[in-house]
């Protein structure tokens, strides 16, 4: 699962980011990605943590198919949820106060959004490693919370098909 996740992430990397990096420097005026060494260094931290908190979540979507028989649509509104929280369809900046406000107690955020800031600039440094802790405990928060869900599940026999 996580090697798919990684794969995910590296294709819309490539295929959507990428481009719409390029399109943007092309016809905008840009101000320089900050490249100090140390910034670079928290943005790649970032993004690891980042990977690993929407990891969790998929798992967690996943074990609810004990219940439900099929986390399709499930999966279905975490992916909305994603697109809307996460900063990658629309700036977070740009969001009315009571929007970006829900959104600062989701996850989310800290999967695109926040890396990203930190590579920008938008973030000083303290404030990036704010952000780190705060995923990391994003990460531990799921692990426990993927644990109670697996323990629950375990007593969950659901068998389905042929």
């Amino acid at each position: 699962m996580i090697a798919d996740q990684w794969g995910e992430n590296m294709f819309r990397f490539l295929f959507s980011a990428v481009p719409a990096c390029v399109i943007y420097f092309a016809f905008m005026s840009v101000p320089t990605i900050a490249a100090d060494p140390l910034r670079i260094l928290l943005f790649a931290i970032s993004v690891i943590c980042g990977i690993v908190i929407i990891y969790h979540i998929h798992y967690l979507l996943g074990l609810t198919s004990f219940w439900t028989g099929n986390a399709y649509y499930i999966d279905w509104f975490m992916k909305a949820f994603y697109e809307l929280f996460a900063g990658t369809f629309v700036p977070l900046w740009f969001y009315p106060q009571w929007l970006l406000h829900v959104g600062t107690f989701l996850p989310f955020r800290l999967v695109t959004f926040e890396p990203i800031a930190i590579l920008a600039g938008k973030t000083d440094l303290e404030g990036a490693l704010g952000i780190i802790a705060l995923q990391g405990f994003w990460i531990a928060l799921l692990l426990l919370l993927e644990k109670w869900v697996w323990s629950r599940a375990q007593h969950k026999i659901f068998v389905q098909g042929g």
